[in-house]
């Protein structure tokens, strides 16, 4: 989660591999196993899915105006729960 917010926030020059593989199967419309789903390996959609929802999230969140953080807050609720959990991460 932190490796993926680091990233939106440009503080990593490279995303983490759950982001990458996200970021591609996003592009592509495509999962990484032929299959679907159930064939991919144990873990990794939801893995990828936290690292998404968290890179899109921080975006979101360093792309704000910050004079309006309360409309912020208000308006994008799942959002800022993200958010709020990478900064409780950040700092312990």
């Amino acid at each position: 989660m932190l490796a993926a917010a680091d990233y939106a926030q440009e503080k990593s020059v490279k995303p983490p591999e759950e982001l990458s593989l996200a970021l591609k199967c996003q592009r592509w419309n495509a999962l990484p196993v032929t299959g679907g789903i159930l064939d991919q390996p144990a873990g990794l959609v939801e893995r990828m899915t936290i690292a998404l929802n968290t890179y899109e999230a921080m975006r979101a969140w360093s792309a704000r105006d910050v004079t309006k953080d309360a409309d912020f807050v208000k308006n994008y609720p799942d959002t800022w729960r993200i958010v709020q959990a990478v900064m409780e991460l950040r700092n312990g």
